[in-house]
């Protein structure tokens, strides 16, 4: 039985859902700066400024803003979030265009220093093949940087959304950190660093700080911390 029909339905939601939300994005980025500010932080720290750099699942185009990229390009299959990105980065370049489709690939003209891709790994419907079909768009110094969800955290992320403390997501596949090294070393890529942070994804008035900071580094609770 072919999954075809399956991915196309899953992809399809997860689009809708995109289009529903990108008018809300930078709403739902000011509920919970503290985590979105850690998350640019570090991502600032792993990349320079003034690189060539492509974001997969560039939604409104803050975090690739926020990386001060010599050359930034942004890719969403969400026409909706395409537009917001264009109006408030007109510096940047947007494309509009599903990232698993080899074709829109071809036409983003690298390469790039390096590949973001911030909760859209576990969007693909092939996560492998498309670390092979993108290996057109690197050279031999590039590298990936995969940021996502702790998939232990499953269970308090889907109460966040339901309480309204979360952008909602749809069709996520929950990877584990083994399993997107797995996934990388299957495709060729070497593994260099990998991170765990945010122990509390909230300022809670300084408690958060303070437990990322000290707590959230030592390895015996790095397993627990929500962002990889």
């Amino acid at each position: 039985m072919s999954s075809e029909p399956l991915r196309v339905t899953r992809k399809a939601g997860i689009r809708a859902l995109s289009e529903r939300l990108a008018p809300e994005r930078e709403r739902w980025l000011r509920r919970n700066v503290y985590y979105y500010a850690e998350d640019h932080r570090v991502l600032q720290f792993l990349v320079p400024p003034n690189l060539a750099v492509l974001e997969v699942g560039c939604g409104t185009g803050s975090l690739l803003a926020a990386l001060r990229p010599r050359r930034g390009v942004g890719i969403d299959f969400s026409p909706a979030m395409i537009e917001h990105a264009k109006t408030q980065h007109p510096g940047l370049e947007f494309v509009t265009g599903d990232a698993e489709d080899p074709d829109t690939l071809a036409a983003l003209k690298g390469p790039f220093d390096v590949v973001v891709l911030a909760d859209t790994f576990s969007l693909l419907d092939d996560c492998q093949v498309f670390l092979q079909k993108i290996l057109p768009l690197l050279h031999a110094g590039s590298r990936i940087i995969i940021a996502h969800h702790n998939h232990l955290w499953e269970p308090l992320l889907r109460l966040g959304e339901l309480f309204g403390a979360k952008m909602p997501q749809t069709g996520v596949s929950w990877l584990s950190l083994r399993d997107i090294a797995n996934l990388l070393d299957l495709a060729g890529y070497d593994v260099v660093q990998t991170h765990r942070r945010q122990l509390l994804p909230r300022h809670a008035f300084g408690i958060g700080v303070l437990l990322n900071r000290y707590l959230g580094t030592l390895p015996i609770v790095q397993g627990l911390c929500v962002r990889s």
